[in-house]
């Protein structure tokens, strides 16, 4: 059973709190509640059972009118909420994977998109909202609100798509009647860039970054790597004495590429050897010098999320100094896109499939299908070597 959406809150009637205890069950996605009241001096403790917030409230009311004379007038139930009905049509998803009509990872999205929802950690979520006061507009406002405060369109549908699908099962339980209006999904946000830099441009981005990142991307360069591996490279994973290399793939997280070991140039290595043995950090890496422990075991002197954050920050700038000093109309890549150059360049040097994808960690034929962007320069060579379209002379057999 996927893991249950937030414990809810507490339920207060009167003198009467209820608390939930007990978490949902595979065959029942409601909580198990149990009540607490402290009246002249007598203390209650009833159970109510499992059952949605609503339920629940309902039957706290009718237990503080039944045993709590006097209790001063709490006000009726307003029905179910959105939070009920996400709750139960989750618990019914639930049982839809272990029957196997729906995957572990298609829960795990419905999952997400209802914590999203119902979350009350979070700004603009709709899970108190009574079902049967919805207007006709409710979910075209959450998805226009949710887009304001700068969320991704795409997770702004994806979770669109599964608040249709709560409100369907609620209408099925005939929670509510209204008839709600779909909203046209949003535009995704534009693509980043997908071009291939040179030689040349990386050298150059190289030279206007400042020297902690510059060493980031040229590792990257060296190595064709993921940047998250650079920035997780540790001064343990370098030898860098004869026939030099490093270890990458080696940190958490590392399961798409694995442990490797990828061989450095000479010059690269000498460049780790003087970084390392910098007494002092370089002007304009940061306003205060990088605590021993750190410098000592990452190689870049930072915590690698710093790395990472710091780079995304200051690529798209340098890219446009990089494209004004060559003279070129367009100058953004990204950071990936140099992996997909060191593809491509052992790609048009005949280095064998199976021995490049292993540099980058990854398969022959993901290198070919992900990475692999031949040119129109490497497409003439093709055709050149094949003698596509060649007059040949013709023999009679």
């Amino acid at each position: 059973m996927a893991r249950p959406p937030r414990k809810p809150d507490p339920i207060v009637v009167g003198p009467l709190t209820v608390y939930p205890e007990r978490e949902p069950t595979e065959k029942d996605a409601r909580w198990w509640w149990r009540g607490y009241s402290c009246v002249k001096g007598e203390k209650q403790k009833p159970v109510l059972g499992r059952g949605t917030h609503a339920e629940i409230e309902a039957k706290a009311i009718r237990w503080v009118a039944e045993h709590l004379t006097g209790a001063p007038p709490v006000r009726e139930s307003s029905g179910y909420t959105l939070r009920d009905a996400a709750e139960l049509w989750l618990g019914r998803k639930s049982s839809e994977m272990e029957a196997d009509q729906i995957t572990a990872r298609t829960l795990a999205a419905y999952t997400a998109s209802v914590r999203r929802l119902i979350s009350r950690k979070r700004e603009g979520t709709i899970g108190d909202m009574v079902l049967d006061t919805l207007e006709e507009t409710a979910i075209e406002d959450y998805a226009l609100a949710r887009a304001a405060v700068g969320h991704a369109p795409k997770t702004i549908n994806d979770d669109v798509s599964v608040l249709q699908m709560v409100l369907k099962y609620a209408r099925q339980k005939r929670w509510t009647t209204c008839p709600l209006l779909s909203p046209k999904p949003l535009a995704a946000r534009p693509k980043r860039p997908t071009r291939t830099p040179t030689r040349e441009e990386i050298l150059a981005l190289i030279d206007e970054l400042p020297p902690r990142y510059g060493l980031l991307i040229w590792l990257m360069y060296a190595t064709g790597s993921r940047v998250g591996e650079i920035a997780y490279l540790e001064w343990a994973d370098c030898r860098l004495g004869p026939s030099p290399f490093v270890m990458l793939g080696r940190h958490a997280g590392a399961a798409k590429t694995g442990e490797r070991e990828v061989p450095i140039g000479d010059e690269v290595a000498e460049a780790l050897r003087a970084w390392r043995d910098r007494t002092e950090d370089p002007k304009g890496q940061g306003r205060r010098q990088m605590p021993l422990d750190i410098r000592a075991r990452w190689v870049l002197g930072v915590q690698p999320v710093t790395a990472v954050s710091r780079t995304m920050k200051l690529l798209p700038a340098a890219c446009a100094r990089v494209a004004a000093r060559l003279g070129l109309a367009e100058g953004r890549f990204t950071s990936h896109a140099i992996r997909r150059w060191a593809t491509d360049e052992m790609g048009r040097t005949d280095v064998e499939p199976a021995t490049g994808a292993s540099v980058q960690g990854h398969s022959p034929a993901e290198a070919a299908r992900r990475y692999r962007r031949p040119s129109l320069d490497d497409k003439r060579r093709a055709v050149a070597r094949a003698q596509l379209g060649a007059v040949l002379p013709f023999t009679s057999s």
